[in-house]
């Protein structure tokens, strides 16, 4: 998972000093794994940090690293203590370019997705990249969600014909607020990921950061508190929340957003008035119509919006709540007509609030 960023430029060196503690835990992590399964820190860096990603070399594919990540290696071999590696580690960030987007992946807001095999199996990842000081997966949040995972899944379905089953790793999936995005038979299916999770991502890492980049105090104390029982077999035990796959059929996805071809209908229509005609709202995926009048424009855009915002979040809350509708009612019609504890809710500060779930304290307020 990625985090949201100021619309105002933030220097390398500003990004190395508040990222520091993010590349402590992980230098710690990567010499806890080398000393524990007897390999090599520089291996052990390579698999357990995403320090490749972080310089702006991108992902590691096939064991293949960028070139220039020889030159971080070598400054950690001269590095003797953890400090001075966490020094180096630090000064060969600031002097990098930044992270690029994954070639593969497209971007529906805060969801992205690649395709992962030939097999047609879809990766589903998620990102912060929400501005303002609203969460992206608080309730206020939730339709722009939900509308990302319609056009998103819209497209595969259109353009993607091949896709079969739907793939998910990630320490979200332990968290309440993200969950309730998918579908039920989707979230049924999450089980601990032992031993299947790399550590060169985010998939582990990302629960340590807030909104702003810095570390999450009590997550923090609870990893380096576990680090010291570390097992290399299961290590994810360390992190304070656990990675957790999950997969799904596609047409299960099709299905729940409404992207399957009969209940596309209406947001096509809509779209066929969209900037540029664009089919699916927005980058053009099928060709357009041509230029409208921007007042027009702006009307159908806002229209779309509106109608697709009313269609997902009462299916999804119906989905999620209806054991709940029967008292809503008897409390207070005009309430549960507008859905308004779906959408009206006021905004609150970071990522999540604290729920509780699986038995311990979610940390949810300040990614």
């Amino acid at each position: 998972m990625t985090n949201g960023t100021s619309s105002k430029p933030v220097s390398r060196a500003k990004m190395a000093l508040r990222l520091r503690p993010y590349f402590d835990l992980q230098l710690r992590f990567a010499e806890a794994m080398a000393a524990s399964g007897g390999e090599a820190l520089a291996a052990s860096v390579t698999r357990n940090t995403n320090l490749h990603r972080r310089f702006g070399f991108g992902r590691i594919h096939n064991g293949v690293c960028a070139p220039e990540w020889a030159g971080y290696l070598a400054l950690l071999e001269e590095a003797e203590t953890h400090e001075a590696r966490l020094d180096a580690t630090c000064t060969f960030f600031a002097q990098c370019p930044d992270e690029k987007k994954p070639e593969k992946e497209l971007r529906f807001g805060c969801f992205s997705f690649e395709l992962q095999d030939e097999r047609g199996a879809v990766r589903i990842h998620f990102g912060n990249r929400e501005e303002g000081g609203i969460g992206p997966l608080s309730r206020a949040r939730m339709a722009e969600r939900q509308r990302e995972l319609h056009d998103m899944f819209a497209h595969i379905r259109a353009v993607h014909p091949e896709a079969s089953r739907v793939r998910g790793g990630s320490w979200l999936y332990r968290v309440e607020a993200y969950r309730r995005l998918f579908p039920p038979d989707y979230v049924k299916s999450c089980a601990p990921a032992h031993g299947l999770m790399r550590f060169d991502g985010t998939s582990s890492w990302g629960q340590f950061l807030d909104r702003q980049g810095g570390v999450k105090p009590d997550l923090r104390d609870i990893f380096l508190r576990n680090l010291p029982s570390l097992d290399p077999k299961s290590a994810e035990d360390v992190f304070p929340l656990p990675a957790m796959r999950a997969e799904a059929p596609v047409g299960l996805f099709f299905d729940f957003y409404g992207a399957s071809s009969s209940r596309l209908l209406l947001p096509a229509a809509l779209d066929a008035f969209a900037p540029r005609g664009d089919f699916f709202r927005r980058d053009g995926f099928v060709g357009g119509v041509g230029e409208l009048p921007f007042g027009l424009e702006r009307g159908a855009e806002i229209l779309r919006k509106a109608v697709v915002d009313q269609f997902l979040v009462g299916r999804q809350a119906l989905r999620h709540d209806r054991e709940h509708v029967l008292g809503e009612f008897a409390r207070s019609r005009q309430q549960f007509f507008r859905r308004h504890h779906a959408v009206d809710e006021a905004p609150v500060v970071g990522l999540l609030r604290a729920e509780e779930i699986a038995g311990q304290r979610q940390f949810l307020g300040a990614v």
